[in-house]
């Protein structure tokens, strides 16, 4: 037979994951939008330097944004619709840098 303290801690973790189950991804979704937001409200020219910043990182960090993207729009679909109007086209690079396109 299980203790009251058993019970009560099964009732925590069951509460728990069940709440990140359902709506554990706002803080991510939260996050996500802040740094589309820090990134491409700015005009041309300061996106062009914050994706230099990024060095050989970007693909990496685009890849992670994708993915998340991904999962986000997984719980809860057209979360991101409004960010990703932000985004600007962009290539890619072998090297792992990411340049703006030419508007």
């Amino acid at each position: 037979m299980p203790t009251i303290a058993q019970t009560a801690l099964a009732k925590q973790i069951a509460a728990e994951v069940m709440y990140d189950a359902t709506v554990g991804h706002a803080p991510l979704l939260v996050k996500w939008r802040a740094n589309i937001d820090r990134v491409w409200d700015n005009d041309p020219a300061t996106i062009a330097l914050v994706l230099t910043e990024f060095g050989t990182n970007a693909a990496e960090i685009f890849a992670s944004s994708n993915l998340a993207v991904a999962f986000l729009e997984s719980r809860e679909a057209g979360c991101t619709a409004d960010r990703l109007a932000k985004v600007r086209p962009c290539t890619v690079h072998q090297d792992g840098t990411v340049t703006l396109d030419p508007a």
